[in-house]
């Protein structure tokens, strides 16, 4: 299951900024080589973005992702960001 929603941005004056929200939840039939080496059957996270329209051609984009992995170990916190230019 994947949902994402986006919305123009929070500032009336910026036009070109937008941001939005996601959240996916994925669950896999897990075999018996899965079990033993310890893998869930679920995964889940959440992702949060602002993009800033800097240009008409470019745009920068704040991202930070929640992530809940079906291997073994720690859920895990990423802040990004990214910078693209369309020519």
């Amino acid at each position: 299951m994947r949902r994402l929603s986006h919305w123009r941005g929070m500032i009336p004056t910026r036009e070109t900024d937008w941001y939005g929200l996601g959240y996916f939840y994925d669950r896999v039939k897990v075999g018996r080589f899965f079990e033993i080496a310890g893998v869930d059957d679920r995964s889940q996270g959440f992702e949060a973005f602002y993009n800033v329209g800097l240009l008409p051609s470019s745009h920068f984009t704040f991202d930070v992702q929640w992530v809940d992995p079906a291997l073994p170990g720690d859920q895990a916190v990423v802040v990004g960001g990214r910078f693209a230019l369309r020519f």
